[in-house]
């Protein structure tokens, strides 16, 4: 099941719907991921209008996991200019 799940996921192209976001939206990349690279992220955050794109340096794909305390900064920094505060 999970070799299956893999294949889909990588077949998946999502990418000419992003545009459809219309939400505000943070794309956050770790500097070294080798699976969703800063290129990746960032070309995410480029087809989401007004996206906002962000880097957390050193850090791996696991970023929420092994660099929390920056994540959070930038979720909270991020919320905290969305709702004006």
């Amino acid at each position: 099941v999970w070799a299956y799940t893999w294949r889909t996921m990588a077949q998946l192209d999502a990418h000419p719907r992003l545009g459809e976001i219309r939400v505000p939206t943070l794309c956050i990349a770790g500097e070294v991921d080798a699976s969703s690279s800063p290129e990746i992220v960032k070309r995410m955050a480029d087809a989401i209008p007004g996206a906002r794109f962000a880097v957390v340096p050193g850090a791996p794909h696991m970023l929420f996991i092994e660099q929390p305390a920056e994540v959070a900064h930038l979720i909270r920094a991020f919320l905290d200019e969305v709702m004006g505060v």
